[in-house]
């Protein structure tokens, strides 16, 4: 069981412009690094293993393995769900990768902002060969884009602003994720965050 990225996201959740102007700065000296500060904002939240416990931001692809397939239909991971491109099993027959029809699964998306699921038609899934990674599902996840900017994205506001004031950290101390408890802007970040917080169980 685990994920492998396919397509990483092609833009991030908030814009150099909305960080700039959150710290007051008009000329574009420091453009490369708060765009570096923004990409590592980002992956602190976003993906398998962010802040945000399996969450995806802006829109990636990924391919999901299982051994085999669950009885009661496939939870996907890294919730809000796009869309499912394909579901795929290894033939124990002929040892080879078969693509199942979209018409014998249907995609639930509506679990957003929780998890889709994939359930069989009939209630039965095919049997997969006996091995390890057996079972493939390719899937876009993320909050979709309403238009050509980031700001123009389904992003929560929350952690679209938990982004910004990490950066702000960041540029202010030089350095990387310090103690939360002893600044303000973590302080703020944690409270932006808690209600977007994957709970695993």
């Amino acid at each position: 069981m685990g994920l492998t990225l396919v397509t990483p996201p092609s833009e991030l959740p908030v814009t150099l412009e909305e960080v700039k102007a959150q710290l007051s700065i008009q000329d574009d000296d420091w453009d490369a690094m708060l765009t570096s500060l923004i990409e590592a904002a980002t992956a602190h939240l976003d993906g398998p293993n962010g802040d945000l416990c399996g969450r995806a931001l802006m829109s990636q692809t990924w391919d999901y393995y299982l051994d085999e397939f669950p009885s009661k239909g496939i939870r996907v991971p890294l919730p809000p769900l796009i869309s499912v491109e394909s579901v795929n099993y290894v033939d124990p027959t002929t040892e080879m990768e078969v693509t199942l029809s979209n018409s014998e699964y249907e995609v639930d998306t509506s679990g957003t902002p929780f998890h889709g699921w994939i359930a069989p038609v009939n209630e039965i899934w095919p049997t997969p060969m006996e091995t390890v990674n057996a079972v493939r599902v390719r899937f876009t996840a993320g909050y979709p884009s309403t238009g050509s900017s980031p700001a123009e994205t389904t992003v929560p506001p929350g952690i679209r602003q938990a982004i910004i004031l990490l950066v702000i950290d960041m540029y202010g101390r030089g350095s990387a994720f310090v103690d939360r408890t002893q600044t303000s802007n973590l302080v703020a970040y944690e409270h932006l965050i808690r209600h977007h917080v994957i709970r695993q169980v």
